[in-house]
């Protein structure tokens, strides 16, 4: 056997074992997770604008995904003949996140059943995962995405082969090219380790070496993803989008952003530890709380013994939340509910400290206890406000399901209605009515438009796509220009609002239901 092939293999044995010790635990925790926290969407199956827009049943919106720079999901879809199969979805996700705690279990050197078992439910009932399973068609890249950024982040620190460290920067690679969002958690992972290591004392020299092969790990793996997208959207003749600043990126879009972006990294790590439907805020603020209380703790400990070591920890300590939205300095914007997932990496990261933290035993049992006690308010806080989002989801759907039933009626009974025409509802529905009386709205964390996009994608995109899906009734495709000429003729003008009599009319081929008085542009 070659030496450096054996080597590999001493290094992972102890790694292998940790896994198999944990691995069924773990598993268990997030499929049985997932299923509690997520039933209602398995059961509903109801998703967002985009799920309906990008398809509900079978993805075919890859040359958008490709546009944001989302390379991987053509091939990820392909996997499963672009069918969408939200329960295995769901399931892949858990799976990975299973995965991911299992990796940190080891690099972290976790033994505490405990805490693994409250750290995998912490990143199955993060709010981004509910928007992560509203947007099913894609849902499986999050998972996938999450585990190669946590993978190469686990091989960069926790192996030295010259092999670990390529299939690191391929992982990183990988992970981008699934969802760009997800470097936080890369180099998130990095700074939590080197405060762990800063707080065991470890050299100056190896701190370095660890932090300097970290950061090579990521230009190369960043590169590496910026040249694969340079090809694909040659290969498949696609412009970048300028969502995110994508299409301009480059050094001097980098630089021009870089102090915005490093403002806004820290705003919306306050946001996320502050705000939040049914106390979640409060709650996770608890926990940031805490992990500061024990990284203070360690740090005087540590400046009495290595200062050297101190200046850097309190450093590092400073840079984790721009570590973890490193995306906000890289493009313009805020991140959204969907990108924030990194940001509840920060509650396995408490749960670690609690667990490392030394002193008297009454000691180390209150802060074991008081963390677990912690996090065990989250992971119920955020279970509530999932089941509240899928519900309040499922209200709006079933509000234009209602109204939707009653418009095909006339449409359907018009006199001027053929197999062959094609119908335009001019406007979209107030969604707003669904949730008048709707007393779980205020714990949803997610109240944007819930089965329509605004403008003409929504009359143009979401209604044909929605009647199909769910009604299934083709209704042909109005084009822009169709759309703009009829809504700015005199006789659409005159036209009354539907119900009434008279809002139904055919312009041509196209029998047009008048929804509202002024339609999106």
């Amino acid at each position: 056997m070659p030496v450096w092939l054996r080597q590999e293999k001493e290094q992972w044995t102890p790694s292998t074992a940790t896994f198999r010790r944990y691995a069924g635990l773990v598993l268990k925790t997030a499929l049985l997770g997932m299923f509690l926290c997520h039933a209602l969407f398995v059961l509903h199956g109801y998703t967002s604008p985009d799920g309906t827009n990008e398809g509900l049943y079978y993805y075919w919106n890859q040359r958008w995904a490709l546009s944001i720079g989302r390379w991987l999901m053509r091939y990820l879809s392909a996997i499963g003949g672009n069918v969408v199969m939200p329960a295995v979805f769901v399931a892949f996700n858990a799976v990975c996140t299973a995965a991911t705690v299992l990796l940190l279990a080891d690099l972290w050197k976790i033994r505490s059943k405990v805490t693994l078992v409250l750290a995998t439910l912490a990143l199955i009932v993060a709010p981004s995962v509910i928007e992560q399973n509203l947007v099913i068609c894609v849902g499986y890249s999050y998972g996938f995405s999450m585990l190669m950024t946590t993978l190469a982040a686990y091989l960069v620190l926790a192996r030295t082969g010259w092999l670990d460290f390529v299939l690191a920067v391929l992982c990183l690679t990988l992970g981008l090219g699934g969802y760009q969002a997800w470097i936080g958690f890369t180099s998130g992972i990095v700074v939590m380790t080197l405060l762990l290591d800063c707080a065991a004392e470890l050299p100056m020299r190896q701190l370095g070496r660890r932090f300097a092969k970290a950061a090579g790990m990521g230009l190369l793996g960043g590169g590496l993803y910026f040249v694969i997208l340079q090809i694909e959207i040659r290969r498949f003749d696609v412009a970048l989008s300028s969502k995110g600043g994508l299409s301009s990126f480059g050094a001097g879009s980098l630089l021009a952003n870089l102090t915005q972006g490093v403002l806004q990294a820290y705003q919306d790590f306050k946001g996320y530890f502050t705000t939040g439907p049914n106390h979640t805020g409060k709650a996770l603020l608890l926990v940031l709380l805490g992990t500061a209380v024990l990284l203070a703790l360690a740090w005087l400990r540590l400046v009495r013994r290595r200062k050297s070591q101190a200046v850097v920890m309190a450093v590092l300590a400073l840079l984790l939340p721009l570590a973890i939205n490193l995306v906000d300095v890289v493009v313009p914007g805020t991140i959204n509910t969907l990108m924030s997932h990194p940001m509840q990496m920060m509650v396995p990261f408490a749960l670690v400290l609690a667990e490392r933290e030394t002193g008297p035993v009454w000691w180390k049992r209150l802060v074991r206890f008081g963390a677990g006690a912690a996090v065990v308010l989250v992971c119920w806080l955020s279970t509530v406000v999932a089941y509240a989002t899928y519900q309040t989801v499922a209200m709006a759907y079933r509000y234009v399901d209602t109204l939707t039933d009653a418009i095909l009626m006339r449409v359907l009974n018009d006199t001027d209605y053929t197999s062959d025409t094609r119908v335009l509802i001019a406007g979209l529905p107030d969604e707003s009515e669904a949730q008048e009386f709707n007393f779980l709205y205020d714990k949803s964390a997610y109240t944007k438009n819930m089965v329509f996009w605004d403008g003409t994608a929504g009359v143009l995109g979401n209604w044909k796509h929605y009647i199909y899906d769910y009604h299934g009734l083709w209704i042909g495709e109005v084009s822009t220009e169709e759309y703009y000429d009829i809504i700015d003729s005199e006789a659409f003008a005159e036209m009354p609002v539907y119900p009434a009599e008279g809002s139904l009319q055919l312009f041509d081929d196209i029998l047009v239901v008048k929804l509202e008085q002024e339609p999106p542009r």
